[in-house]
């Protein structure tokens, strides 16, 4: 028994003698963050949470929508089952880290011939095996943890879409209120227009204007009118697709009847780039899927070391025959300890491929990162330069409107022709037109701020789905 163990203890160091496991690489933030967004105002930190800023345009049809939205759309449906797999995924790695017991219940009856009578037996056995794999190497506790980690990242995927969904459903309402107010500007027009014409065919009825400026005039109200079907179609297409965001079948009257574009306050919320790494969930799925492929580095690197397996077996049996009945206890234990010899090279390459991935995964983190900055840049600089595009376009408005009056009152007293007229129509619609196009323009760079500074404002909706079983 003493050469046995002896023998025991001289192959375990045989086996383990050089064997290291992997330690986690990924520790702490891979990317250094920059102090400040080059397109801020100042360098301060996050100066007010929106949270549900939607909210804050005080629409009850856009809540309505964006509440419904949260509730029936299928995308958000399929994240939630990828949300379940990733969770039970998550359950079965962590499964690995603990012995796993069966019962078993066997019977037969058994029957050999004999000299003088046939010998008939009945066997009967009930018995519980258990079988571990000590973790000496944390391989299933890296495994657990690469579960649990992804797990998690699955939930901040879920976050993400979260903010995008919200995101699109609040641009393509507001691009609805978009197309109804270039409606209602082409309608004026329309009137204005008509108006202009029914005066200069009363003129040419007395004789004061040629048949052309009633042609041309006439020209310039049918363009005008071949207008509406464009933003006709595009208020059916966005309404259609919100009504398939919300799960519903294509409607075209889902957005309601809204036509006024509200005003952004200049006061906008911005934070410091290290802020974003907490805001972004796409950020933190991310670093949560690069840790995992640590985990999973660790994981291959165990694969390559012994492993040493424990099993016993605990019954009760039973035999009737002739000879009577027999009934016993039975029991076995089992240890062994298997190295790999030789694979090919199979081990190693997994442990390679599982660095590469790690690579892979850590240069998507930083591309990532860079993205989002980008994405609050590209916010900032937008809301600042459509400001200013607004303020000359309103400058525009007003000069195209004098521009008109004053075209129209040369006309009607006979000092022009009808020229300089049309070009002032043209030219006043163009600025109505762009006006409108800049201050939806200004509300889209609002929603692509809140897109891109990200938040946590969905967390509550999704602990309740949670504790409804998603």
């Amino acid at each position: 028994m003493k050469l046995f163990g002896t023998g025991i203890i001289i192959l375990c160091t045989a086996l383990t003698w050089g064997c290291t496991v992997h330690s986690p690489q990924v520790t702490g933030d891979p990317v250094a963050m920059p102090d400040r967004f080059v397109e801020s105002l100042d360098g301060t930190g996050l100066q007010q949470d929106f949270g549900r800023w939607w909210e804050r345009f005080g629409d009850n049809r856009l809540n309505s929508l964006v509440d419904e939205a949260l509730k029936n759309n299928h995308d958000l449906e399929k994240a939630f089952a990828r949300l379940r797999q990733a969770e039970a995924q998550a359950g079965i790695a962590f499964s690995h880290r603990f012995p796993a017991i069966n019962l078993q219940a066997e019977a037969d009856r058994t029957r050999r011939p004999g000299r003088t009578n046939d010998f008939t037996a009945d066997n009967y056995a009930f018995s519980a095996a258990a079988s571990y794999e000590i973790d000496f190497w944390n391989k299933f506790k890296s495994g657990s943890e690469a579960g649990r980690l992804r797990f998690q990242a699955a939930g901040e995927d879920m976050k993400t879409l979260y903010v995008g969904l919200t995101a699109e459903i609040v641009d393509l309402y507001f691009f609805s209120v978009e197309q109804r107010a270039q409606l209602n500007l082409v309608d004026a027009i329309i009137a204005s227009e008509i108006d202009t014409l029914e005066r200069v065919e009363r003129r040419y009825l007395e004789g004061l204007v040629p048949a052309v400026d009633v042609y041309q005039s006439r020209q310039s109200a049918e363009q005008t009118i071949s207008r509406r079907p464009v933003y006709e179609a595009a208020l059916s297409r966005v309404n259609h697709a919100i009504s398939v965001l919300l799960g519903r079948f294509p409607d075209d009257d889902i957005t309601g009847r809204r036509a006024d574009i509200p005003e952004i306050e200049d006061k906008l919320p911005h934070c410091l780039p290290s802020e974003l790494l907490k805001r972004r969930p796409d950020i933190q799925s991310a670093i949560l899927r690069l840790k995992a492929r640590d985990f999973d580095v660790a994981v291959a690197v165990a694969d390559r070391f012994p492993s040493f397996n424990l099993a016993a077996l605990l019954g009760r049996s039973q035999i009737d025959s002739i000879l009577g009945l027999t009934t016993g206890t039975f029991w076995s234990l089992l240890s062994d300890a298997t190295m790999p010899l030789f694979d090919a090279g199979r081990r190693k390459a997994d442990i390679e491929r599982a660095q590469a991935l790690l690579q892979e995964d850590l240069a998507g983190y930083k591309k990532t990162v860079l993205r989002s900055v980008m994405e609050v840049e590209d916010a900032l600089s937008n809301t600042r330069n459509t400001s200013r595009r607004v303020d000359l376009l309103k400058n525009w408005v007003l000069s195209a409107s004098e521009g008109l009056r004053l075209a129209e009152a040369r006309y009607f007293w006979g000092l022009t022709d009808y020229i300089p007229v049309l070009a002032a129509q043209k030219t006043y619609l163009e600025a109505q037109s762009q006006l409108i196009a800049a201050r939806r323009q200004e509300v889209s760079n609002f929603i692509s701020l809140m897109r891109a500074l990200g938040g946590d404002w969905m967390d509550e909706d999704l602990q309740i789905r949670k504790e409804l079983g998603y």
